[in-house]
């Protein structure tokens, strides 16, 4: 109606609306912070989203008052104010042309004009607002997706000077009386997007920077996190025997430690550079070298842990192996006397001599493992228990056990030598724990060694001594047939000289 030069009716309706659409795009924009604030992966986007309703808002408010307050038609709208795919080809002219005496024919064009400027400047400044209180991710997805966020918000900053060389050449078009405030407006523009493009570029560098710091520093800690993993798993129980195994893991363990120590330090490094570079993401910073510092620790704490583990653990099995040899020498030495020394009186004394020779010998051999098996009981007072290490052996009451690293969580501190109490066992890596302060809590197993004695090893060493008072006592009893054998012998031998004798009276 404007258009066809009648009176606009419904003014009221439209501007009702018009300001109904800015306030649900005001709480759109609030709905968008709280995303923001709860890191949601798409609130950038759907910030983008709102932000262009909004522009939209601000070129439709636009066009309703250049056409309500000049009776202007869309093809007399300054071509600034539309995108030129907006305008039919054959209004350009005519706009254009409008254009030159809309300052003489509708001074109420310079509003709209000063309006367009003013939110323009209002987009800067909105912008501005997003760059300084821009947050920093504390993980490697926040900072990514601020990363790329940013990187299409720096772009629209970077495009947006388009925007300002036009409101320059807009200049022209502005009436004399209202030219001093249009270019200070433009002025202020000029100024605020410099400062805008300048924050703009420093969050860029910045956000590269942490993104480059936080992806080194996650992939130490994946590998960290994945060989504490790899080690507080590792079975340490009786069930596990193969020693050369074990010391062959941990030999290569300590190899990949050396290498990767340098790589750690070099994330640390860069860390502390930008630190005292003053970057602005400080807390995170911090936070992943603590991290980076507190798993390499860590780590080098369980390596003690199994070095502590390797030594008891082949001080377990060759002890009983150790045993177990014992054992099997014994029963060779019963079987070999039961069947060496069976003799009858048809024996001779030549052999009853060697036999005696032999039975000094094995003399000195018992005497051998009399020595052999007191240090074996020596030892057995030592020896670690490895089967509670094995869920199937349920513990019952509290087991002894001795803390052999530093450990420490919310619930529990314990330092190396603390003598402890196993509460359960049922979990093989995570045990329950009662310390010498009273305070319970889930520890990894590996962090204990279960304390002497093990009654296995006791029992075994009672079981050969035993054995070696038995085989004492069938020496004995064999050597005392020995000897009474060669009496014999030597008895009838007398006789049969004597008998030889040729004794004339």
């Amino acid at each position: 109606m404007v258009s066809s030069g009648k009176p606009a009716q419904h003014i009221a309706e439209v501007e009702a609306d018009l300001e109904k659409a800015e306030g649900m795009i005001r709480f759109l924009f609030n709905d968008v912070q709280l995303l923001k604030d709860g890191r949601h992966l798409q609130a950038e986007q759907m910030y983008r989203r709102v932000y262009r309703l909004h522009e939209r808002l601000v070129n439709i408010r636009s066009e309703y008052n250049l056409r309500l307050k000049s009776g202007v038609t869309t093809a007399q709208i300054p071509v600034t104010q539309m995108p030129m795919t907006q305008i039919p080809m054959t209004q350009v002219h005519t706009a254009q042309v409008l254009q030159q005496s809309s300052s003489r024919v509708h001074p109420e064009l310079d509003e709209v004009t000063l309006r367009y400027v003013h939110d323009l400047l209002g987009w800067v400044e909105e912008n501005q607002r997003r760059v300084d209180e821009g947050e920093w991710g504390s993980d490697l997805p926040n900072v990514e997706t601020q990363l790329g966020s940013h990187r299409g918000l720096h772009q629209s900053v970077e495009e947006f000077c388009s925007k300002i060389e036009r409101a320059k050449a807009d200049e022209s078009q502005i009436s004399p009386a209202s030219k001093a405030a249009y270019c200070e407006y433009v002025g202020k523009l000029e100024l605020q997007y410099g400062k805008l493009l300048k924050a703009s570029k420093a969050r860029l560098r910045y956000l590269v920077e942490l993104h480059a710091f936080v992806s080194a520093a996650t992939k130490e800690l994946m590998w960290l996190n994945e060989k504490e993993e790899e080690e507080v798993n590792y079975d340490w129980s009786e069930r596990n025997t193969n020693m050369a195994s074990k010391k062959e893991c941990y030999s290569g363990l300590m190899r990949e430690l050396e290498l990767r120590e340098k790589k750690v330090n070099g994330v640390q490094a860069t860390g502390d550079k930008l630190l005292r570079d003053g970057h602005p993401a400080r807390q995170t910073i911090e936070a992943f070298t603590a991290a980076l510092q507190t798993q390499w620790s860590w780590l080098l704490q369980l390596c003690c842990c199994i070095e502590t583990h390797l030594k008891e653990n082949t001080a377990y099995f060759q002890f009983f192996a150790d045993v177990k040899e014992a054992e099997d020498k014994m029963k060779k030495m019963q079987e070999v006397m039961k069947r060496k020394y069976t003799c009858d009186r048809s024996i001779t004394v030549t052999r009853l001599e060697d036999l005696l020779q032999d039975a000094a010998d094995e003399k000195e051999q018992l005497a051998e493992f009399k020595t052999h098996l007191e240090g074996l009981k020596r030892r057995a007072k030592m020896v670690v228990q490895l089967k509670p290490r094995n869920p199937a052996s349920a513990i019952k009451g509290k087991l002894p056990i001795q803390a052999v690293c530093d450990f420490k969580q919310m619930e529990i501190t314990v330092h190396r030598g603390d003598e402890c109490a196993l509460l359960d066992n049922s979990q093989p890596f995570k045990w329950r724990v009662l310390n010498d302060q009273g305070s319970e809590s889930s520890v990894p197993s590996i962090c204990f060694l279960v304390s002497p004695t093990n009654k296995d090893a006791v029992n075994s060493v009672a079981g050969l001594d035993g054995n070696l008072q038995r085989l004492q006592t069938m020496w004995q009893m064999m050597f005392v047939d020995l000897k009474s054998m060669l009496s014999w012998q030597y008895l009838m031998r007398d006789i049969h000289i004597i008998n030889s004798w040729n004794i004339t009276m």
